[in-house]
């Protein structure tokens, strides 16, 4: 065993992670691998549709790594349990770690910043940027937090808060939620980062319309060099409304869960400036 292999998986075992390895040796997150001659990576916004993309990813052949990998944290959902919170899969690890454990024909995911250190431990891979109209990311958050009890007083908003603007306004003043708009800004560049394949939250379930869908999902598997055809759209649009990890059981609306007070915050922190870099109008969910 040579240094740098000694090293990492020292590194690995540090942290309480325990790989699985190729048939070379290899260190890996999984064993199995899908039909994309690529390593993947689908960076997003934070309640961009992270998991919906991951279940388009595998209908299209390429196999999870159960990998999330933040900037400097991972979450290893390879022994998750339904019911569970996610939070407590987390961990700490450098990114150049944790993607050394992915695999080709496998996919991780993660909201990591658009900086040069991460492009660089990014390369060799083939980025999806997935994004969304940011009101509706800060709106999901709020619901978010509170059903995943992410704070230690979540349970106690729940009961006092009611079910709407006010929760979500208390969850995004809350000190735990202060790195979503900087996180949000420090990711706006992904879409027009060169060789990364951006697609719409909106377009990939359907919001725009089953053409846009059809397109985002043929636009993908193009970057991805995989099959497209009628089949692989009926596969991408089956996973729309699924179970997945953060699925909070219904589609945060504007009307419902935005009011006066959320937008005067939106607006402090530049919210609508990054709307614009993203592609959006200020106000709308579609493109200007």
């Amino acid at each position: 065993m040579d240094d740098a292999r000694r090293q990492y998986l020292g590194r690995l075992e540090k942290v309480g992670y325990a790989p699985c390895f190729m048939p070379d040796g290899t260190p890996c997150s999984v064993t199995a691998s899908g039909t994309s001659p690529d390593r993947v990576f689908i960076v997003s916004l934070p309640k961009a549709g992270t998991y919906l993309a991951a279940e388009v990813m595998a209908a299209l052949g390429v196999q999870s790594s159960r990998l999330h990998v933040d900037d400097g944290w991972v979450s290893d959902f390879r022994q998750y349990r339904k019911g569970t919170k996610m939070w407590k899969y987390q961990f700490e690890m450098p990114v150049e770690d944790a993607l050394a454990l992915v695999q080709p024909g496998q996919f991780a995911v993660g909201h990591l910043p658009c900086s040069a250190a991460v492009r660089r431990a990014l390369d060799g891979f083939s980025q999806v940027f997935i994004f969304r109209e940011l009101r509706h990311v800060f709106m999901s958050w709020g619901r978010f937090v509170i059903a995943e009890e992410m704070d230690g007083r979540a349970t106690e908003a729940a009961r006092t808060l009611p079910d709407g603007p006010e929760r979500v306004h208390w969850v995004l003043n809350l000190k735990s939620s202060e790195w979503l708009a900087s996180t949000c800004r420090d990711m706006v560049a992904w879409r027009r980062a060169p060789g990364v394949l951006p697609i719409r939250f909106e377009d990939l379930v359907g919001e725009n319309g089953a053409d846009a869908q059809d397109r985002a999902v043929d636009a993908l598997a193009r970057h991805l060099r995989l099959p497209f055809d009628e089949g692989a759209r009926r596969a991408a649009r089956a996973c729309v409304g699924v179970d997945t990890l953060t699925w909070s059981g219904s589609r945060s609306g504007l009307d419902t869960y935005w009011d006066g007070k959320l937008e005067d915050w939106f607006r402090s922190v530049g919210g609508p400036d990054l709307n614009i870099a993203l592609g959006y109008a200020e106000g709308s969910a579609k493109a200007p």
